[in-house]
């Protein structure tokens, strides 16, 4: 019925579609906007009356097209039922194990092919997967393996990640170890090699009935998303979320069963899981998976396979840019790139330099009631929202007041939020849909779980999600990503938790308190973790094997992103009237040597440690030319 408003209403005009676009083009734009949504709306309503979920729409490809390419990887082919009996495969050897459907599998491993089938096998059993970031060792490990109370985890084929699991020891307490092991591999206790029961099991078609009953509301996996309060956490995606998350690249991105999409990110994050390997298996499409991401070899990889989407993430958008130019920058087949994080500033240069037809960037969260997306080509917004898409939209959307210090709304008299005007940094809040439970958008983090939810934004009694984010509104409705604020910064692409850090370093006895917070680094998006110190004794300085001390304990407990970049070491730790460590004055000062006299240190690989950090090397890193 709207619509047909808004279409009488330019029938009215008399004029051609190009003069009622020169004169409403904000209301142009609402109609592609609202178009899309409408469409994203009608297939998530289908799935959801027909309970067909995302295993069913894999199954149906595999019926339809078995010999399609589905999975290319390095010089190794997939087809649709190539895939389908390795799954079924795993599907019967998990289903040995004994676990039942409030169980947890998780998966510790790398971008493979083992990790695609194993996926789909689990899902086969109706069985919630928990994706455990393959960085992680010693005590992160232990902390996400128990907080997503795993039953089992199965680790990569190189025998990386069986190494970090094998070394927990005891800590494992009874947690069934499973790899996926090559020929003439040694698999050592007590984890058990996968390739002798997956040859004694056949690959043929498993029962539907084996993951009945399934419903929307039923946990489909969990991904680890970094906090504000400390460790990650494990958000819930449901059945019924991940249908929708599936249905947004396909209609946002235009995504068919025609598509080629590459693939670079880890696929233990949602973007490259949701958004990447699910979004392939629901349009009954292609990937074309990378280990990991190569500047050197990405777009040979797009060439060579004919691809026509990508993923990406401001940083690798970043990193392409910096690589020299060539003759076949722009000789591709790609027609979409599909991501979050790029830029304004390096936006047109890298869609001029490499011929990139359409950018379509996102913004949300894996935990998030709901996103942005900008369909629009326009540099640097992340989404867009007039008037009339509000009034359209029961999944409101609003930009509030907020407190920078609690990363919390501010309220007017009647207890309400106060909604930002146009050009204004505001707190990004979403209404949560039926289809999310706001109380069970974490497991077993019910505190994390109070820090974002907001309570009576609009009215009493309404729920919205608090994504801790500050963005603004142009005169055209369209969004900006400004900052994040709490303590949570990000860089390389991960989200990094202070609290996190910080108690890492405080394992070390002289190392009496830390305060973690992210700075600017020329050249490069988002920010490098630096760690403020207070020493035993009132010591100001570091010695020789303080550093190496630090160094070898981040190395071994810390993601290689949240390492602490730079150091700093004070006399006494600063506070805020709250008791509350102060936080602005340090980033504003970065590493900067000429805003203090406190002792500065910097990452050093070569020599396995910190290294005092001089005007030489501070010059190097202000200039670019110091590799991060």
């Amino acid at each position: 019925m709207a619509n047909k408003v808004i279409y009488g209403a330019m029938g009215a005009l008399g004029t051609s579609y190009a003069a009622y676009k020169a004169l409403c083009p904000w209301l142009a734009l609402d109609v592609m906007d609202l178009a899309l949504r409408d469409n994203v709306t009608r297939l998530f309503q289908e799935a959801v009356a027909s309970k067909t979920y995302l295993i069913d729409a894999f199954e149906q490809s595999v019926k339809n097209t078995p010999d399609k390419y589905f999975l290319i990887y390095n010089d190794m082919i997939f087809t649709y039922q190539d895939v389908d009996r390795k799954a079924n495969k795993m599907a019967r050897v998990i289903r040995t194990w004994g676990l039942n459907k409030d169980d947890v599998i998780a998966m510790f491993m790398h971008n493979e092919p083992e990790f695609v089938w194993t996926f789909i096998g689990i899902l086969k059993l109706g069985i919630p997967v928990c994706m455990v970031n393959y960085n992680l060792r010693h005590q992160s490990l232990v902390h996400s393996l128990r907080t997503c109370e795993a039953k089992a985890v199965i680790c990569s084929s190189d025998g990386e990640t069986m190494r970090a699991v094998s070394e927990l020891g005891p800590e494992l307490d009874g947690l069934a170890v499973y790899v996926h092991d090559l020929p003439g591999s040694e698999v050592t206790p007590p984890c058990r090699p996968l390739s002798g029961m997956l040859a004694r099991v056949s690959g043929d078609k498993v029962e539907k009935a084996w993951r009945e009953p399934v419903e929307p509301l039923d946990p489909m996996c969990y991904v680890f998303t970094s906090g504000t309060t400390g460790n990650p956490k494990p958000a819930l995606l449901t059945q019924i979320r991940g249908q929708s998350l599936m249905q947004v690249l396909q209609s946002n991105a235009g995504m068919t069963e025609e598509d080629i999409l590459y693939t670079c990110l880890p696929m233990y994050h949602s973007a490259a899981l949701f958004l990447g390997l699910m979004g392939v298996m629901n349009t009954g499409s292609t990937m074309v998976l990378s280990r990991k991401f190569s500047a050197t070899r990405f777009w040979e990889d797009c060439r060579k396979h004919k691809v026509t989407g990508i993923q990406y993430i401001g940083e690798l958008c970043r990193y392409l840019l910096t690589k020299a130019m060539h003759p076949r920058d722009g000789q591709h087949c790609i027609r979409f790139a599909y991501g979050n994080g790029l830029r304004a500033d390096i936006w047109e240069e890298f869609q001029r330099r490499f011929k990139i037809p359409k950018i379509v960037e996102f913004f949300g969260a894996t935990e998030s009631s709901g996103s942005l997306v900008n369909i629009h080509n326009k540099p640097g917004a992340v989404g867009r929202y007039s008037p009339y898409m509000a009034w359209r939209d029961n999944n409101s959307k609003v930009l509030v007041k907020y407190d920078i210090s609690t990363a919390q709304p501010i309220r007017d008299e009647r207890g309400l939020c106060i909604q930002v005007k146009l050009g204004e940094p505001g707190l990004l809040l979403i209404r949560f849909p039926p289809h999310i439970q706001p109380d069970k958008i974490y497991l077993k983090s019910e505190e994390k779980v109070k820090e974002k939810i907001a309570r009576n934004v609009l009215q009493k009694g309404d729920v919205f999600f608090n994504f801790g984010d500050l963005l603004y509104m142009d005169k055209n409705y369209f969004l900006y990503f400004v900052d994040r604020i709490g303590d949570t910064f990000r860089w390389k692409g991960e989200n990094v938790s202070t609290l996190e850090v910080a108690n890492t370093l405080t394992r070390l006895d002289f190392i009496l308190d830390a305060n973690v917070y992210g700075v600017k680094v020329p050249g490069n998006d988002g920010r490098a973790g630096m760690a403020c110190l207070l020493l035993e004794g009132s010591r100001r300085e570091l010695t020789e094997s303080m550093c190496m001390a630090i160094y070898q304990l981040c190395e071994e407990d810390l993601p290689r992103y949240a390492r602490p970049l730079f150091l700093r070491v004070q006399g006494e730790m600063k506070l805020t009237v709250t008791w509350k460590q102060q936080k602005v004055q340090l980033i504003e000062q970065g590493f900067d040597l000429t805003q203090t006299q406190d002792a500065m240190y910097h990452l050093d690989d070569v020599s396995k440690s910190y290294s005092r950090l001089t005007d030489e090397s501070y010059l190097k890193y202000v200039s670019g030319k110091s590799k991060l």
